[in-house]
């Protein structure tokens, strides 16, 4: 498959998910619990799970992969600033809860390791203006932020999983970690076949999907006149979004045209190591 054609598809995909989404919430979920009113409504989210599943299992299909990490463009420097921008929401949302203190651990930690993925962030968008160099360990900082993510939404949500709110949020914070796992690890130049590379594609679709797809519908209903249960924070909503975003820019910028491997170049199977942006401009 032609890289152009699998970004149609994700796109289109997002969009026929989100509107399945405000479906469901309309029709198959009480709104003043936000648990689901029938049985039929688990077998449609199983529908749209396979869906979303089979068509990023597509990016194995893509046949031209990406040369080297790329360079921060101006799209990718601007949803960075707005995932940064979206954790200070998120930071100043758990200083209002709870405020920075010993007595809730869990919450310190979790503004720790935001504050240090909002700094990443920040830091990550202003590569585009200014030259300076990141060093590669610094990375990790987005994986460590979901890994912990992950950890503390098991944790906080484990009696209430079968609520579709809760069960697209794991959704997303797993495939949003493993694609910062791979992320991290073409950002640090290690030796990968083009096989990692789908890999990478095929994550951060599934987390463009189930970013969105959990963030935007809740969003927008509780922005309207008839605002729906929630059981998370707003402020994590936001951050969803805005991650969701993100991945999307970057994957559009790491697969871009002038970042492919030409055609005669292209050995499938092939190893190469992949530089950061820095790297490829000596």
């Amino acid at each position: 498959m032609k890289t152009k054609y699998f970004f149609l598809g994700l796109y289109s995909m997002l969009a026929f998910s989100i509107v399945a989404r405000m479906v469901q919430i309309i029709d198959y979920t009480n709104k003043r619990t936000g648990f689901f009113i029938s049985n039929s409504s688990t077998f449609f989210s199983l529908i749209i799970l396979f869906l979303l599943l089979f068509f990023s299992s597509l990016a194995f299909t893509v046949k031209r992969c990406p040369l080297k990490f790329p360079k921060v463009r101006t799209v990718t420097s601007l949803t960075s600033l707005l995932v940064g921008f979206a954790m200070l929401l998120r930071l100043f949302s758990i200083y209002q809860k709870v405020g920075f203190s010993l007595t809730s651990p869990q919450y310190l930690i979790e503004a720790l390791f935001t504050a240090a993925a909002c700094a990443f962030f920040f830091t990550y968008a202003l590569k585009r203006f200014f030259s300076f160099h990141i060093k590669r360990i610094f990375y990790i900082i987005p994986l460590i932020y979901w890994l912990f993510m992950l950890i503390i939404s098991y944790i906080r949500i484990s009696r209430m999983a079968l609520i579709a709110e809760n069960s697209l949020m794991i959704s997303a914070t797993c495939t949003t970690t493993v694609f910062f796992l791979y992320f991290a690890k073409i950002a640090n130049g290690i030796k990968s076949q083009s096989s990692k590379q789908k890999i990478l594609l095929f994550f951060g679709s599934l987390s463009v999907l189930f970013c969105e797809t959990f963030a935007f519908p809740q969003l927008f209903y509780n922005l309207s006149e008839e605002p729906i249960a929630v059981h998370n924070d707003i402020s994590l909503f936001v951050v969803y979004l805005a991650t969701g975003i993100f991945v999307a820019s970057f994957l559009g910028t790491f697969f871009a045209e002038r970042n492919l491997l030409k055609r005669k170049r292209h050995i499938s199977g092939s190893e190469r190591i992949l530089p950061t942006d820095t790297d490829s401009e000596k």
